[in-house]
């Protein structure tokens, strides 16, 4: 009976998931292992479930196509095993942005800096900074 029981389970839970694949606007989190996510932890407010994204961790082991092992990057590397619904893609959004413009802050300072040149503080600002 017991195992009449798990086999009918376990088929209705296929049912479930597959119902679930099957829909049009449901989109799959396709995680493979080497992908950086951020990890979803929830933390307890009275009014709301809430999400605080941690991470970035690295996804060590698919264990099924909704659940992942994830390892987090700093010490102490500790190993967690999170649905796909908690976990969303991490990228580096900013890098590339920022080392391009290091090259036009200090015109930007410069065209700032003359046209504030009557205010004391930018011009001791100028002065010490030695800008001409």
């Amino acid at each position: 009976m017991h195992r009449h029981v798990a086999v009918r389970s376990n088929k209705l839970r296929q049912q479930a998931r597959g119902r679930r694949d099957r829909k049009s606007q449901v989109k799959f989190a396709g995680f493979s292992v080497g992908d950086f996510v951020l990890v979803g932890s929830v933390f307890n407010l009275p009014t709301k479930l809430a999400l605080h994204w941690r991470g970035p961790c690295q996804v060590t082991r698919v264990i099924t196509d909704h659940v992942m092992e994830t390892q987090q990057l700093v010490p102490p590397y500790k190993v967690t095993v999170h649905h796909a619904c908690r976990l969303k893609m991490y990228h580096e959004g900013g890098r590339e942005w920022a080392a391009a413009n290091k090259t036009d802050i200090p015109v930007v300072f410069h065209k700032w800096a003359a046209a504030n040149k009557e205010d004391p503080a930018v011009a001791a600002l100028t002065k010490t900074l030695d800008f001409a």
